[in-house]
């Protein structure tokens, strides 16, 4: 995750839900990025676009942006 050109911390697993409609990432932050509704960007995926495998989705470099929440969403 970043905040600009500065790396704030890395994302450990990401996926959709159905019960708020959104992408959930869970992130491991540096302290001080760590504060509800801050924005910061996400780059997910791999330069070279990951395995070649046919079996195995290819994972495209894109950047997203993410509202930091210490809670649960479904607080």
């Amino acid at each position: 995750m970043h905040d600009g050109d500065r790396r704030i911390g890395t994302a450990l697993l990401h996926g959709s839900t159905v019960d708020i409609g959104e992408v959930v990432v869970l992130a491991r932050l540096d302290r001080d990025a760590a504060a509800d509704r801050k924005q910061a960007g996400i780059l997910r995926g791999e330069a070279d676009g990951g395995a070649s495998r046919p079996s195995t989705a290819p994972h495209t470099l894109i950047r997203a942006r993410a509202t930091v929440t210490t809670r649960s969403p479904m607080a």
